[in-house]
Parts: C-alpha cells; structure tokens; sequence
C-alpha cells in the first residue's frame, strides 16, 4: 500500500474509532470543508486502507516469507595442506536472510520454515527472536536434522552440498491454520526451493485472498516445474542464470537481462526483477523497464547477498517508491551484507 500523510492518519484514527461518523462531522472535528474531508476518504481509498464507502479497514500488513532455513556452513581452502581451510559456520536460507534483512528495515516479518530439535534450530531461533522476529511458525521436528547447506571453495571449482531433507517436510500439512496467517498479512515471499506442493498452495491461496506474491527463485533444477507457472505471482526475483533458462536465451549484459524481463513479464503479467551478481539489476512492470548497473566496490557474490537484495526490492515495492530507487537501494543493501 501506498504511504499516507499526517493528515490521513488523524482521520483513519478518527474513523477506526467511529466508523458511523458522518463526513460532516469529520469535516467539523479537522476543522477543514466537508469536499476536503471526502477527498482525504477518497485519498485512503485509493491507496487500500479503506476498502469501501462502509469504512471497512485493510489492517492487512507485514510480511510472510515462507522457505528454507538452515546451519550455513562456509569452507575456504588455504594453501596446498590437505587439511587447511577456514571454516565459518552461521543462520541463513532465504526464510531466515530475508526476515533477517525486512526487520531491520522496521518491516513486521513472519518467517514460515521446518528446522530440527537439536542445537543449531536453538540458534537460529534465538538469533530471530533477539531481531525482534517472531518465530511461531518456525517449526520443529524430530525426524531429521536441521538443514545445512556446505560451500566448499578455494579447492578447483566452488561446489555447494545441500542437505535438503528436512525442508522436504515443510508440507501444506505442516503449516494449519496458514490460509489464516496470510489473510492476515500484506505480502507473501515465497523460496522456490520448498516443495512443489507448499509451493503452489500458497500461492493459490495469495490469489484467493487477494494477498500479493513474490516468488524468490533459487535457480534449482527442482524450481524448473515453475516457469510455466509464473502468472501465479505478482513479483519474480531471480539471477540471470535462472532468467537464461526461463527465457531460452544467453544473458551477457543488463541489456540482455532487461529484453528476459520484457518477455517474463509480457508471458506472466508479473513484475521482472533479474538480478546480475557481476553487472547490476534489471526490473520490468506496468511501469516499464528500468536498469541500474553496480558502482564501484558493490557486489552481490552469494546466495546471502541475493536474499538481502531480495528483501530491499520487497522493501521498496511495500514503500511504493520507483524501480530505478528500489533497484538502487537493493544493490547497496546486498554489496553491504557483511556491515
């Protein structure tokens, strides 16, 4: 929803506490003309805090970001000893990274994800819940560990080995009670690594309620059953391998990236964010297309940084504010993870 002024404010306030109040009166109490008083109600109308002339509120707000959470493990090979390397072990997957980054944007976040009963789950829900992040619908099991993903680099390729099993158990069955939670947000994040099922259940029920989906793209092989599929969701933030295989095309430059968005939007009616780790971001919507290149010292060099640009695009698609500053504020938030 668009942003409001102080004015509009004083009359929601007025408003929630009598709703049967005539504009005459309202006009009376601002102390401005019974046609300003209609304009402001029109104003807020517009903008989706009231959803009829009855006064009916849209409290709707806040963000779900339903995906994968689990132990990061980052390996760093040194020198020519077998057994040298530097090892950083910490939280992360988009449902954690990108609740992380909203509520230190001041954006109310629920992150929906399946960890394990064992000391890492402790954790990461610590960690949350000290960011003021609640994490009610973080759920634990006790089939399985907690997920972990593994990069190794520094050795002849960078190689990632995931342990995934866990998140396979993020089930429509797991979550009860969710077709509630997200009537009662304002937007809806979805990691397109849960399972197919979660996947386009939530998704469905965004549609039904009216609730605005954003589907973060992981660039799996399993994620693939959704490029035919897109026109379900309202917003789409992917990398530029991802908008390659989508589209059936080489991507060399944002030039590239921006005609990928055209036709992702063109085929889906979705808003195109494609996000080039090396070069820049690209988005395309009803408000056309917009390209913003990195500056010097930004860049975007892991999935961590892509879930922190993820949540600054939501950020500014929540703000209102144009493509061009929602593209410049995610590259900056993304090339300043490590702050």
């Amino acid at each position: 929803m668009s942003r409001i002024t102080e004015r509009e404010k004083e009359i929601l306030k007025i408003l929630k506490n009598d709703p049967m109040i005539a504009q005459e009166d309202l006009a009376r109490i601002l102390g401005i003309t019974r046609s300003a008083a209609a304009v402001h109600i029109s104003n807020l109308i517009r903008k989706g805090y009231i959803l009829g002339r009855g006064y009916v509120f849209n409290d709707r707000s806040g963000v779900l970001v339903i995906g994968s959470i689990y132990t990061a493990v980052s390996a760093v090979k040194k020198g020519t000893g077998e057994s040298t390397a530097e090892i950083d072990i910490r939280p992360g997957g988009p449902a954690y990274d990108i609740s992380l980054q909203l509520a230190v944007q001041n954006i109310p976040v629920v992150p929906v994800s399946i960890v394990g009963r064992d000391d890492y789950a402790e954790i990461i829900r610590d960690k949350l819940n000290k960011n003021g992040i609640d994490t009610r619908l973080v759920i634990k099991q006790d089939e399985l560990p907690t997920p972990a993903r593994i990069a190794l680099s520094g050795i002849t390729r960078k190689e990632e080995i995931f342990d995934r099993r866990a998140v396979d158990l993020l089930t429509p069955e797991r979550i009860p009670g969710i077709d509630v939670t997200i009537n009662n947000c304002g937007l809806v994040i979805i990691d397109s690594g849960i399972p197919q099922d979660t996947v386009i259940y939530i998704a469905e029920l965004c549609v039904s309620a009216g609730i605005p989906v954003c589907l973060r793209c992981n660039g799996e092989e399993r994620e693939r059953y959704l490029y035919r599929r897109l026109e379900m969701f309202d917003s789409i933030i992917m990398t530029q391998d991802t908008a390659a295989e989508i589209c059936e095309q080489k991507m060399k430059t944002l030039d590239d990236c921006i005609e990928a968005a055209q036709l992702i939007f063109k085929k889906s009616a979705a808003k195109a964010v494609i996000v080039f780790p090396e070069l820049g971001a690209v988005m395309t919507g009803t408000e056309g297309s917009v390209s913003v290149p990195l500056q010097p010292g930004q860049g975007i060099p892991d999935r961590r940084a892509v879930d922190i640009f993820t949540a600054a695009v939501v950020n500014g698609i929540i703000r209102s504010y144009d493509y061009r500053q929602s593209l410049r504020l995610a590259l900056g938030s993304a090339g300043q993870k490590e702050g």
